[in-house]
């Protein structure tokens, strides 16, 4: 009997997919090219060998999209209780890195360029530069005062 081929860019019956072994779990459709879940052209999740990719007919204007290498593109995202880090260490950009602090940019030194407080006793202060070593600028939101250090 000759193999069947489906088109994993329209609806199936996934009783049409070839048996699985039961003792292989999860099960694995290794020759699958592209799977497509939902209706419409962009009401839609799928993935192929470009990725995966969500509202959007095609990877390439998809509102949300990861590559295989995991580079990620969304229209928007709302963080919820994580953080983010642009690089390990080094200079980089950092979101909601402790209770704290909001947002914080480092340099190559690991030292704070930017930094907005959204906890603890100074809710609101945003820090530029080395403001404890006086070379910085601090606004500081509960006195309504920025005070600059260095010249």
């Amino acid at each position: 009997m000759a193999d069947k081929i489906i088109d994993p860019f329209t609806n199936i019956d996934l009783r049409q997919l070839p048996a699985a072994d039961p003792s292989n779990d999860p099960i694995f459709l290794s020759n699958l090219q592209a799977l497509n879940v939902g209706q419409g052209g962009g009401n839609v999740f799928r993935a192929d060998k470009q990725g995966i990719w969500l509202g959007g007919k095609t990877f390439d204007v998809a509102n949300f999209s990861v590559t295989m290498d995991g580079a990620m593109t969304a229209n928007s995202f709302n963080v919820v209780g994580g953080t983010y880090n642009s690089a390990a260490s080094g200079a980089r950009v950092r979101i909601f890195p402790d209770a704290n602090t909001g947002i914080q940019v480092i340099d190559d030194t690991g030292a704070d360029v930017f930094k907005c407080l959204i906890g603890g006793d100074n809710v609101g202060d945003v820090l530029i530069g080395d403001y404890g070593n006086d070379k910085g600028i601090l606004w500081d939101k509960s006195a309504a005062v920025l005070n600059v250090k260095g010249s």
